[in-house]
This record gives structure tokens, C-alpha cells and sequence, in this order.
């Protein structure tokens, strides 16, 4: 287990984190990329406005998880959201670092007292991610995609 520690974004990480979220989309973006509101989403949190991103890393970020406090359509409580949960390359040399940021994102909803959901949108090593989650948290759901190819130039249509 990897003794990393995870603490919260400062402004010097935001190209980093930009890197990150390139990275991610690469390997798993279901809709064009807006670098203008991922910048937005970085921002926030960045300016603590309502969004939480967790690090491991100094000038070479490891990992990432970006957090959103939001509420369902359908209520007035709030929710913890995972927007990402991500761990750069070389994956090997970084093991635990997916689980440190998942204890991150509990940790964040256990001191908000509110509940945090999570889900695997991806199209690569899915089983190997829904196993770490399903080991760290209760399963709530799946998720299904129809049209997906009429998302425009993505990493799932480029397969």
C-alpha cells in the first residue's frame, strides 16, 4: 500500500491537473473535451467554490480526484460527487494511490456529513475499477450508454 499522502490543490497545480484531465479523457471521455470548462471546474476549486480536488504529488502530479457538492434534481440535500478519480502513468509504480483517493472522498463526506456517490464510466480496465470500488464502497447502481458514437470525436468512438 502506498504510504502517498493526498492533500488539497493549490493554484501551482493547475496545469497538472490539466495534464490529468487530457489523460482522462483520452482514455475514457464520452464527449468532446471543453478545456474552457475544465478550467472552470479546476477554478473552483482551486478558489474553494464548491468543488474538492485532492492530489498526491508535488511538481509531477501522481493522482487526482476532483469532488463536486451538488444536489440530486429531485431534492434539497446535498451530495458529494466524484467527478474523476485519476492515477497518471506509470500506474505500476503509483499502486494504492486509486484507494488513497477514494479514502480521501470518504474522509471529505464523512467530515460534511453528507453522502458521497461515485461511479466507473470508462472503457478501459473497468472490471479492474469496479472491483476497487466495489471493495471501498456500496454498490448503488450501473450505468448504460445508447448512441455514444453521436457524442462526437471521443476515446470511445476512437476504439
Amino acid at each position: 500500500m502506498s504510504d502517498a499522502v493526498v492533500r488539497l490543490a493549490v493554484p501551482s497545480d493547475e496545469e497538472g491537473l490539466m495534464q490529468h484531465v487530457h489523460m482522462l479523457h483520452g482514455e475514457n471521455g464520452l464527449f468532446p473535451l471543453s478545456e474552457i470548462k475544465a478550467r472552470s471546474i479546476i477554478g473552483r476549486a482551486l478558489n474553494r467554490q464548491g468543488i474538492i480536488i485532492g492530489v498526491i504529488g508535488d511538481a509531477d502530479l501522481e493522482a487526482s480526484i476532483c469532488l463536486c457538492l451538488d444536489q440530486p434534481y429531485y431534492s434539497d440535500a446535498f451530495q458529494l460527487t466524484e467527478l474523476w478519480n485519476f492515477v497518471a502513468p506509470p500506474r505500476p509504480k503509483r499502486a494504492g494511490h486509486a484507494k488513497k483517493m477514494i479514502e480521501f472522498a470518504k474522509m471529505c463526506s464523512d467530515r460534511m456529513a453528507i453522502p458521497l456517490t461515485v461511479g466507473v464510466l470508462s472503457n478501459e480496465r473497468v472490471e479492474a475499477k469496479q472491483r476497487l470500488y466495489e471493495r471501498q464502497l456500496e454498490p448503488a447502481g450501473v450505468f448504460f450508454v445508447h448512441n455514444g458514437r453521436l457524442a462526437g470525436p471521443t476515446a470511445w468512438n476512437n476504439r
